[in-house]
């Protein structure tokens, strides 16, 4: 049956202008207009959007006076993205869309709102709440649609989702959720689908690949020297010629200081507005960014991730990458927002000389990077996801129920817990975090009752609005310009040492500090050749291990005439001479190394979790200094690998139990993890390195015989 005759009565409205739908929208409807439990996975563009809201809005039809489904996402900006999206359609049809999150609400009004679009951190609220207005609509709800579900997957946040789905069931009486689930990257379908299950029926996997053509072009910002490079006339030169061949571009880079740097240097220097777009920056010039990069013929908007995901910014038809990502995710996500209407993605690759603070990069990383992300992404080879313990999310969700019924048990909890839970959340850790809590004076316990009541210090942090959020703990101070207009927002620890009259590129331009409140930060434009960068202390994204595995097989055994990759002509003897390198090694039986000065170069291609285990395994064991990335360790001697092979999970946990603090760091806890008790805490951070994998990589090594690469090709 036509997809026209399945949702008659919203057609018109979502696709009346289109002469077919997509095969997205193809596949999707027939399921989900049964009720079935769909993960729909397809890329950026395709219609996932349509392709599950109409269907559910033809259902929701029937039930006009009553909230039929909830919308989530995972940022606060693709629910007012989708707000607008959306709003013809529903006003033709007479239904309404509501929107809640820590922003703004909409949910009260005449009518009430057939679809509430929410985050997860809200609906925790609106969970919460006693509001019977609230509790009414949630009642009501009989359909949960999850987008970009990849952002929440294996996170604190999406089991904060899981247990939320399941409380959502029983409110107040127990009704199957129709789970509708969508990501344009999502490297294990089946385990997704089978997490985010709860106690519902199984979920289906409908799989429509893009069968666009990726087409990467890849070349080394053509700096003379570090005065050359600061002063951003090789760049201009290198994105002159982009500029002029496509009207809309999208430059994605890895950093926020990287985003202010490349505003700061091209910014009215291009000839076409130039637009800058990251988390940081204060929400009302993001939102005006994303309106006014959608409404422009011609222009160019630098971001990082924020951009990742589907927010409206218009038809992108070039994306520039600014140094190579760490994950296939990311590359394809990025890769993904550029020539929606068409057949073809055209990405351009930038490798970096240098850093934006004039110390000298590695451009031949960024290349191999480059290559071996376009391998890997061609292969649909995404890196997969280990599910830590997280028993911080098992403290906000204690709080959450505390507030919501005035005490807590353990039993309050663990009726919303499926097998995998249980797993890893016994009755003795549940009881041993509800010690840990009145230890910490936020919970007191009633013997005769046998129930903990919250204390005023958790009613404190309740009404301060911390108890909701699974996101790292790590608090910022408000940027603001002379009129007291907010900019953007900065670390607390770095705001505490800086001083009026220091000078910092924020915003895309340098400002003159002129005041420091503990509220906020003044600051006002000031022209100046060498700002300082702000720092973030947020660590990088870790390169999973299939990207160093990637870098392997470019290094090795791919076929590089059948990537869709040109290079300019640095890169491509760059990656000849690697090639070369490798010619004659076996990386299956052998470990290579290199000498490299007074050190030697061990190329282990682990990823970051292992290979930093590694590192201070080795500095442990052999006393070496040791500089380690994704893919390689440098040491200060040459070291032998076989003592890996007797390592076992205990010497890891032993590992990770002496720097647990500097490990932790790398994971960006939340405020929850620190009421933990001891023990827990320790379980969750080892848990993240995922030990069984990590443990087989590592023993693997110890069979390994080192072998020298080609002195000549490496010189």
């Amino acid at each position: 049956m036509s997809a026209q005759r399945l949702i008659p009565r919203v057609f018109d409205a979502f696709f009346g202008r289109h002469l077919r739908l997509l095969p997205a929208q193809e596949a999707a409807i027939p399921l989900i207009i049964q009720g079935r439990n769909v993960l729909l996975i397809s890329s950026t563009g395709s219609g996932k959007t349509e392709a599950v809201i109409a269907p559910i809005a033809e259902r929701a039809l029937r039930f006009s006076d009553q909230t039929y489904a909830l919308y989530i996402c995972p940022t606060k900006a693709l629910i007012n993205d989708l707000e607008t999206r959306l709003a013809s359609a529903f006003e033709r049809l007479g239904l309404r869309l509501a929107v809640r999150h820590g922003d703004r609400t909409t949910i009260r009004g005449k009518q009430v709102p057939s679809i509430i679009v929410t985050t997860p951190e809200s609906l925790d609220v609106m969970l919460s709440t006693n509001n019977q207005q609230v509790i009414e609509r949630l009642r009501e709800v009989r359909a949960v649609i999850v987008d970009e579900v990849h952002q929440l997957y294996a996170t604190r946040r999406g089991l904060q989702l899981k247990i939320l789905l399941e409380r959502l069931k029983h409110t107040p009486c127990c009704r199957s959720l129709q789970r509708i689930f969508l990501s344009a990257t999502v490297a294990e379908p089946e385990a997704v689908a089978q997490y985010f299950q709860g106690t519902d029926n199984p979920i289906e996997m409908v799989n429509v690949g893009s069968g666009r053509r990726l087409r990467v072009t890849l070349d080394l910002l053509p700096a003379e020297s570090v005065d050359d490079f600061r002063s951003g006339e090789p760049l201009l030169r290198l994105l002159k010629p982009i500029v002029e061949e496509h009207r809309k571009i999208l430059v994605f880079a890895n950093t926020r200081n990287e985003c202010d740097w490349l505003y700061w240097k091209l910014h009215e220097r291009l000839g076409i507005p130039v637009f800058l777009h990251y988390s940081s920056l204060h929400k009302d010039y993001r939102e005006q960014v994303e309106q006014q990069f959608r409404r422009q013929r011609r222009g160019l908007c630098i971001a990082t991730s924020t951009l990742e995901l589907g927010i409206d910014i218009g038809d992108v038809d070039a994306v520039v990458m600014y140094g190579a990502p760490n994950t296939v995710s990311s590359f394809m996500q990025r890769l993904g927002r550029g020539n929606r209407r068409s057949d073809e993605s055209i990405v351009y690759g930038i490798c970096r000389p240098f850093h934006i603070n004039g110390a000298p990069a590695d451009g031949e990383e960024d290349l191999l990077y480059f290559a071996a992300l376009t391998h890997a992404a061609l292969r649909s080879e995404l890196e997969e996801r280990y599910v830590p313990e997280y028993f911080s999310v098992l403290v906000q969700q204690f709080f959450a129920l505390a507030c919501k019924h005035g005490k807590v048990t353990a039993e309050h909890l663990t009726r919303y817990f499926d097998a995998q839970i249980h797993a890893f959340a016994s009755d003795e850790a549940l009881q041993a975090i509800l010690r840990s809590l009145e230890d910490n004076g936020l919970l007191r316990y009633h013997p005769t009752h046998d129930v903990y009541y919250p204390e005023e210090s958790l009613h404190r942090l309740i009404e301060a609005r911390q108890i909701w959020t699974n996101i790292g703990s790590r608090s910022y101070v408000p940027v603001v310009d002379e009129d007291k207009v907010p900019l953007s927002e900065v670390p607390r620890p770095y705001a505490s040492g800086v001083r009026a009259g220091q000078i910092i590129l924020l915003a895309g331009k340098p400002r003159l500090i002129t005041r420091v409140e503990d509220q906020a930060i003044r600051t006002m434009e000031l022209a100046y050749d060498d700002p300082q960068m702000p720092k973030y202390f947020t660590p990088a994204e870790p390169t999973p291990v299939c990207v160093a595995e990637a870098i392997r097989e470019v290094l090795t055994n791919a076929d590089l005439k059948l990537l869709p990759v040109s290079c300019d002509s640095w890169c491509w003897e760059a990656m000849q001479r690697w090639r070369q390198k490798f010619k004659n090694i076996d990386l299956s039986q052998v470990i290579a190394t290199e000498p490299d000065g007074n050190r030697v170069v061990y190329y282990t291609f682990l990823g970051s979790v292992a290979n930093q285990l590694l590192a201070d395994l080795l500095r442990e064991h052999y006393g070496v200094t040791v500089k380690e990335d994704a893919w390689r360790l440098s040491c200060s001697r040459s070291i032998a690998f076989r003592f890996l092979g007797g390592l076992q999970l205990r010497d890891l946990e032993n590992l990770i139990k002496k720097s647990v603090k500097r490990y932790a760091d790398l994971f960006d806890p939340p405020r929850h993890w620190w009421y933990l008790p001891d023990e827990l805490r320790f379980r969750e951070i080892i848990s993240a390195f995922n030990p069984p994998q990590t443990l087989r990589q590592l023993q693997r090594l110890a069979a390994f015989i080192p072998q020298v690469l080609d002195s000549y090709a490496s010189s």
